[in-house]
């Protein structure tokens, strides 16, 4: 009975990346996120499934950057979603560059917001990371939905 509901739902498509103090960077497919705060300075949470490799990197690093993809970018959040970044490099031909506290920033994204990791809550199966938005822009266009994202890349 609950999943009917929570299935319902409705979502948009995010890509969270992050970097390890190595170098090393990463990212993911959530659709988990909300706004949390505004003033006097705003928040956003996003949920992150402990089993997915970004979520180390997240926790490992203390900050992470959101991206709203476009409704023509499936292929980007194919890219992001459907593979690990165990067996692939996701940035592997992409234009990306180094955004505030070190996160990687996809340069074709409708926007980013980079965020501080402020209080990590554990949810069962994923990790609600609370950020601090320190940087964000959004461009033209309208962001992806996950029933669009999902309906269209497994079409």
């Amino acid at each position: 009975m609950r999943e009917d509901f929570l299935n319902r739902l409705p979502y948009a498509v995010y890509v969270v990346t992050a970097r390890k103090g190595d170098g090393t960077k990463n990212g993911n497919v959530v659709t988990w996120l909300s706004q949390t705060g505004r003033e006097p300075v705003p928040y956003l949470a996003a949920a992150v499934a402990k089993a997915d490799y970004t979520h180390g990197f997240v926790d490992q690093a203390g900050a992470f950057a959101v991206h709203l993809l476009r409704q023509d970018q499936i292929e980007l959040g194919k890219r992001f979603g459907f593979q690990s970044g165990r067996q692939a490099d996701k940035f592997a031909g992409l234009a990306w560059r180094e955004g505030p506290l070190g996160v990687p920033l996809l340069e074709d994204a409708l926007g980013f917001a980079a965020c501080r990791v402020v209080q990590r809550l554990d949810c069962g199966s994923h990790t609600l990371f609370v950020g601090e938005v320190v940087e964000g822009q959004a461009g033209q266009g309208e962001p992806l939905s996950a029933a669009d994202f999902l309906r269209r890349a497994n079409g």
